[in-house]
């Protein structure tokens, strides 16, 4: 963490200031991870600060498979590089590293999405912790970016992207798929389901649950290679679903909210979760999941924007 915190201050990441009126602010917060490689094997311990969200990154991989674009990936040594600000954005201070003369400020820092056009051809850059995967129908656009990367920060060439934040990528001729297979059979091995049966749908709808802390586990599992397929050329409208129950939660009668976003057939987004109030009818508690959902379109439509669709 202290080597993360001395790399923001070497590099100018911020600029810690009072939070002007007006403005929100973006929490923030520590990854823990062991770097592996494809076979598993540790090859580094990290501490990574990171602003909160990760849909940005299926949403790259979506439009990527729009495009019939390859996607590469890099990593460099520092989680955040420096870049030319074209709007503000405001950030907690990290965890543990709170400004004691000024623990009301916040730092400002660099978005994560970058984007470069040049006639038709168009080149996406995006960052997360330390990781760079980047991608263009134009060849000679990566080439180039990889070239001025290895000459501006140390970092290194991974290749095609294979496996990212615990994903699992396949790009294939017809588009992409996305599964984690490997971090499903590391759960299971963890808590050992390895030769539980498999089932396809894993309960039945309209079963409420109790708490049970001295209940048996259940020792079945759902297919492990399932996942997401973002086929090349594809449609690219954007399109949400949202439900919720009423009073499902038998403890506290507490509501549901489900909803999905896809961007064409690809699904980028999605949330199940309790509500933090107890709805009086099936109407409030829609109205509550809907709000949830449209909160996260308004993102969504504020990302996609920056890819040049104004839904």
């Amino acid at each position: 963490m202290q080597d993360e915190i001395l790399q923001f201050e070497r590099n100018m990441v911020w600029d810690l200031i009072p939070l002007p009126k007006g403005k929100s602010v973006i929490g923030t917060k520590w990854v823990f991870r062991n770097k592996k490689d494809e076979s598993g094997v540790v090859v580094r311990n990290k501490a990574r600060l990171v602003a909160k969200g990760i849909e940005a990154i299926r949403i790259s991989l979506a439009y990527a498979a729009h495009k019939n674009c390859t996607v590469y990936q890099v990593e460099v040594k520092s989680a955040f590089l420096n870049g030319v600000l074209h709007e503000e954005v405001y950030v907690a201070q990290p965890e543990g590293f709170v400004d004691p003369h000024h623990p009301d400020h916040k730092g400002t820092v660099d978005t994560t999405l970058f984007l470069k056009r040049q006639g038709e051809d168009l080149i996406l850059i995006q960052i997360y912790v330390d990781d760079i995967i980047f991608g263009s129908k134009n060849q000679k656009f990566c080439k180039n970016f990889s070239k001025i990367m290895e000459t501006k920060f140390e970092m290194s060439m991974m290749g095609e992207l294979n496996f990212f934040l615990g994903l699992q990528v396949k790009q294939l001729p017809g588009g992409i798929f996305i599964n984690q297979a490997k971090y499903i059979k590391d759960i299971l091995k963890k808590f050992n389901m390895s030769d539980s049966s498999v089932m396809k749908t894993s309960m039945a709808t309209g079963t409420l649950i109790d708490a049970d802390p001295s209940g048996k586990p259940v020792d079945q599992k759902i297919p492990p290679n399932l996942g997401l397929w973002y086929p090349k050329d594809s449609r690219f409208e954007l399109t949400a679903f949202t439900d919720a129950d009423h009073a499902g939660c038998k403890l506290d009668r507490k509501s549901t909210s489900g909803s999905c976003q896809f961007i064409g057939d690809k699904l980028v987004s999605w949330t199940s979760k309790k509500q933090n109030c107890v709805s009086t009818s099936t109407a409030e508690a829609e109205y509550v999941a809907a709000a949830s959902c449209c909160f996260q379109v308004l993102w969504m439509k504020t990302q996609l924007r920056d890819f040049g669709y104004n839904y």
